[in-house]
Formats: structure tokens, sequence, C-alpha cells
């Protein structure tokens, strides 16, 4: 089933939803996340794993989660996100529209891309994201590169060295376990946090120094949209405007223009199960925030249900726990 996690509510990572700042400075600039909108497929509850170290003019995103996952958002203007898989064996799925191996990608995108990828189970990557300025200042990458793709689409995977990337794979993760040591100790002032700005740049500089030594040769993925990853995000739209609605895969097809099996053919692909299933799921999560953070006896689940379209109060309550683990009443009590 599609999880959709809308991460602008605050709530524990054990939940599922908002990251957990595990490093920041109080000069930090925090650049913004919450535009980052997730869908995980599987049953089972939230075993997701989100957190973030937030520098100025750098936010570093680690992510995992045990099941099939989707991401989809318009990376905002002032922003440069650079993405990259921390687990070879499991590459990605389909990037920006793009079906095929990336594991030794390093997937870069500007202010205004929108972009999607369907990720596999047990996926473990992180997102570098830093403001455009600093990006700039520090010629991080060349300016041949962005000339190449400046009237495209504004998205690229860029092949990398494998023993480069392995050895950056490593930093990364001393790098973030350097920077919690030294926020839960209360140590990671701004100095600090320069330096392992600067550290992380750094080593940045050599990964690309060596991608992009010979200009003329290099080679990138420029991903093109397909037709169903239209028809996928044309139906996410009309869903997402109105979740109470009634939505039917009949009634998405008649307004889309497109038959039944291409409808199929795309959300199995986009997002790994079938319309059906992807507006249940839908349905449900915005129930269950619903309830997270209703006041106790403020709200009724069953009227909360019917709301959303569910009939059989029965149904709606075992079809509730399979998704996320737990009765909706037991979510509804939590203090």
């Amino acid at each position: 089933m599609a999880h959709d996690l809308d991460t602008d509510e605050p709530s524990a990572i054990a939940q599922g939803n908002a990251p957990s700042i595990v490093a920041a400075t109080e000069f930090s600039e925090n650049l913004n996340t919450l535009w980052i909108e997730s869908f995980w497929v599987g049953e089972g509850g939230s075993e997701m794993d989100l957190r973030e170290i937030v520098f100025p003019e750098v936010t570093v995103r680690y992510f995992y989660s045990k099941y099939q996952f989707i991401d989809h958002f318009t990376v905002p203007p002032d922003v440069t996100l650079i993405s990259l898989i921390m687990l070879v064996s499991h590459p990605v799925i389909s990037w920006c529209h793009h079906i095929g191996e990336t594991s030794d990608f390093m997937a870069v995108q500007r202010g205004g891309v929108e972009y999607t990828s369907s990720l596999p189970p047990g996926w473990f990557g992180v997102d570098v994201i830093m403001s455009n300025d600093l990006v700039d200042s520090c010629d991080l990458l060349p300016h041949r590169f962005w000339e190449r793709w400046s009237d495209k689409c504004g998205g690229a995977a860029i092949p990398l060295n494998p023993p480069s990337i392995a050895q950056f794979r490593r930093f990364l993760l001393g790098w973030r376990q350097e920077a919690e040591f030294l926020y839960a100790r209360g140590q990671l002032d701004l100095a600090y946090a320069n330096q392992m700005k600067d550290e992380l740049i750094g080593r940045m500089y050599l990964l690309f120094d060596e991608t992009f030594a010979d200009i003329s040769n290099w080679q990138y993925i420029q991903p093109q949209i397909s037709r169903r990853y239209w028809i996928y995000e044309q139906a996410r739209e009309i869903i997402a405007a109105n979740l109470c609605h009634p939505h039917t895969s009949m009634e998405l097809c008649q307004k889309i223009q497109v038959s039944r099996r291409s409808l199929e053919y795309a959300f199995q692909q986009m997002a790994g199960c079938s319309p059906n299933t992807y507006i249940r799921s839908r349905k449900l999560t915005a129930i269950y925030r619903t309830l997270k953070y209703a006041k106790p006896g403020s709200v009724k689940v069953s009227a909360i249900a019917n709301q959303y379209g569910f009939q059989h109060f029965g149904r709606f309550s075992s079809q509730f726990r399979a998704l996320f683990g737990e009765l909706p009443s037991k979510v509804l009590d939590r203090p």
C-alpha cells in the first residue's frame, strides 16, 4: 500500500513522519525539507528513520525505509539538491522519469525541478541540500555542467567513479556520527559547524574533481517525462485535490482520458500498487493524521471514517490496523 507522509506536521521519527534534527546550531538557517512528500509501499506500520544535520546554508538528510518508497516534490528555487545511494545493492527503481540502473550515480536537481523517484525496500540514501549561493560561490560544479542542462529539465544523474563514491559514502557515515556526538554534548558551536561544513564541501570537491577530470568525456542521464509518469501525476493531483471524494479508477480514466490498463500500469510503475489501493491508503493516512492531532473527546473515529467514505467500520478498522500496525482508537487515545 502507498503511505502518504505529510512532513508538514511535527511528529516523532518512530511514527514515520517528520525528520529528527540530530545536529544544528543556533545560527543555522534551516533549508526547509518539509516540501518533500513521500509514500511508502507495504503494510505493518511506519518503519523508517529520517534524520537531518542542519548547518548554515547546508542541510544533510539521512533517510532509511524498510518498505518501497516514493518521493515527490518540487525543489525550492533557492537550493540545489544532491542525492546519492548509500547501499549499492539497493539501486533506485526509477528517478525523475528515468528507469534503469543508478547505483553509482549522484542525482543533482536545482530549484524548480519537479522530482519523483521510486525507491526499493531497505533503501538508505543521503540528500545534501545546499543554498544556490553556496554552490555558486564554492564553484562546486563546473560552469560547463550548468550550461549543458540550463535549457533542459534541470536534473541530471552523474556517473561516479565506484572507488571514489564508496569512499565518500564512508565519509558521510562518520561525518554524521561526529555531528551527532558533538550536538548531544552541547559542543557543536558555530565554529565547529563551519569546520564540519568546510570538510563536507572539501570532500565533495574531491569527488567532483575526479568525476569531471575530462569534461569532454563525462556523461549524465537527462531524464525524459514518460507517458506513464504523466498519467500518474495527473491522477495524483486529482486525488489529492479532494481526498473525501469517492474517487474510482473509472472516473480517473474519464478525467485523464486514458484506458483502465494504462492507468493501472502507471500506478504499478510509480507507486507499486493499484489506483484503488493508492486512493484507500491516502484516505487512511489522512484519517490517521486527523486522529493523531485531535484532542481526546473532540472527534469520533466513526465520524472521521465516514467523512472519507468508509461505510463499514469493521472493515475500516482492519484496513487501518494493517496499514499502521494499530487500531484507530489507539491513535486517538494516545497522549
